[in-house]
């Protein structure tokens, strides 16, 4: 599996408002790869036409034969997994979304609501509250959210294997 950027540009009159390169297959995409598709609440999109500007760019994930076809085209082009990252950090920066992710909004109420009433917070209350410690609901930081998010949406084992493989060999 490879990582595509994809150059999309804002479409002029009588056009789509974003304009996808020729070779650019949406069905293809959604049959054979992953994506474009929002992160942990991160858009896969780095939101340029909604800013004013005149072009953006979207990420997608396809088998590596695919990919190859994808990239003779010169607006894409096949990037690893941590610039992929780099871009999506970039994006959510560019974009004003959070750098931390609400996973269980009641359980936060309900720990303000203790501390408030001068409650002691217990062990697992505290871990909900470590933006560093994704292993308890509640809020944390966004970690590789490209390369964990489309791990978790493999409709396919094989898939997923393969897409795990190639982040393990960034790591």
């Amino acid at each position: 599996m490879k990582i595509v950027k994809v150059y999309i540009r804002r479409g002029g009159v009588g056009e789509n408002q974003l304009c996808y390169p020729a070779s650019y297959n949406a069905e293809q995409v959604d049959r054979e790869g992953f994506g474009p598709t929002a992160m942990f609440g991160t858009s896969s999109y780095s939101g340029g036409v909604g800013r004013g500007e005149n072009h953006e760019y979207c990420l997608i994930v396809l088998e590596d034969a695919l990919a190859e076809t994808y990239a003779v085209d010169k607006d894409m082009e096949i990037i690893d997994p941590s610039e992929a990252d780099t871009l999506m950090e970039q994006w959510r920066i560019d974009n004003h979304e959070s750098e931390e992710v609400v996973d269980d909004p009641e359980r936060l109420q309900a720990i303000a609501s203790m501390v408030t009433a001068n409650i002691p917070l217990s062990a697992e209350d505290l871990k909900a509250m470590d933006v560093e410690d994704p292993t308890v609901p509640g809020r944390r930081k966004r970690l590789r959210p490209f390369a964990q998010e489309f791990a978790r949406r493999a409709k396919d084992k094989t898939l997923r294997d393969k897409f795990d493989q190639i982040i393990d060999a960034e790591v």
